[in-house]
């Protein structure tokens, strides 16, 4: 008999759910919804499927794309859901990937010789280096350097679509 090559998917545990716990959704969960215009009672399973260029099928919706998993009975198998696809995706690192996303996309570090812009870019950090030197002037001079720099990468909407993919 040949050893299976296959491992079994990772078993949803209690302290999985508590990371989607939130108090703001009626189902209780992040990425739990009602199922909308039916009265059923089904819940959908519905998470971030990830940030500008997904592979994944999600359509655009306000906060970006989310991926429908499944429809279920109640909220709990909803967010078992949740969890497995997040595990699929990211593996043991999965809660901090969960946690990155809401991530701040951008920010100013102090350097001895002046100021660093450091953009997460699909969660990666990246140093943008002023067009004239090698750090910014001032803190202000990054930050207005980010402006500029995300609308011309980004378009419109760069802060949304940074905040999604970081």
């Amino acid at each position: 008999m040949v050893p299976s090559t296959v491992s079994p998917p990772p078993i949803v545990t209690e302290s999985d759910l508590a990371v989607l716990r939130t108090v703001f959704l009626p189902s209780g969960y992040r990425g739990v919804y009602h199922k909308q215009r039916c009265k059923s009672g089904l819940w959908q399973a519905r998470p971030y499927s990830g940030g500008r260029g997904s592979t994944t099928g999600g359509r655009k919706g306000r906060f970006g794309p989310r991926v429908l998993i499944g429809t279920f009975r109640n909220p709990r198998d909803a967010a078992r859901a949740v969890v497995q696809w997040w595990k699929d995706h990211f593996g043991e690192d999965w809660v901090a990937a969960y946690r990155r996303r809401t991530w701040n996309p951008w920010w100013v570090r102090r350097t001895p010789d002046g100021w660093e812009l450091i953009v997460r870019v699909r969660g990666v950090e990246t140093v943008i280096r002023p067009p004239t030197g090698a750090v910014f002037a001032s803190r202000e001079d990054a930050a207005a350097h980010f402006a500029a720099w995300a609308a011309k990468k980004y378009g419109e909407d760069a802060w949304l679509k940074l905040r999604i993919a970081g």
